[in-house]
């Protein structure tokens, strides 16, 4: 029997709520498994800036290429490596995406209008957000070798 290994793309969404925290799972879809690639080649320069959010609660597809219904979107304030993840973090003040959020989106080379940019990565999440409360989000991928037999 052969063995051999796999590369594995995860993570995990973390939204900090008022003190609170509440953890998503990341679900890389196929173009941001493209993305990955072509970077690994030297072939993609984009760079992941915006996150974007939305009210759809729809289940993912990996051939999404946008949130379903995209409501506020918002550059990175910062990215950083923790260990040996990837994260992307911004924070979001009360006056910011006052809506129930169903769905989180991360955009590499996209602008300030709704749908621009290549979507990598898309989680449904329950948050109800409003003037009273502020968040912060962080996006972390975990990119794992998984030996098989």
């Amino acid at each position: 029997m052969k063995r051999g290994s796999t590369l594995g793309c995860g993570g995990n969404v973390t939204i900090i709520r008022n003190g609170s925290v509440k953890k998503y799972k990341n679900r890389v879809l196929r173009d941001g498994l493209a993305f990955l690639g072509e970077f690994l080649l030297g072939e993609d320069t984009e760079t992941i800036n915006y996150i974007a959010i939305g009210d759809d609660a729809s289940a993912n597809t990996m051939g999404m290429s946008s949130l379903g219904n995209e409501l506020f979107r918002k550059e990175f304030t910062t990215k950083y490596q923790d260990g040996e993840s990837p994260v992307w973090e911004t924070f979001f003040t009360q006056d910011e995406a006052n809506f129930t959020w169903k769905e989180l989106g991360l955009y590499a080379d996209g602008g300030e209008d709704a749908d621009t940019g290549r979507l990598i990565a898309r989680v449904t999440v329950d948050e109800s957000k409003n003037d009273n409360v502020t968040i912060t989000a962080l996006w972390q991928f975990d990119i794992a070798n998984r030996i098989g037999g």
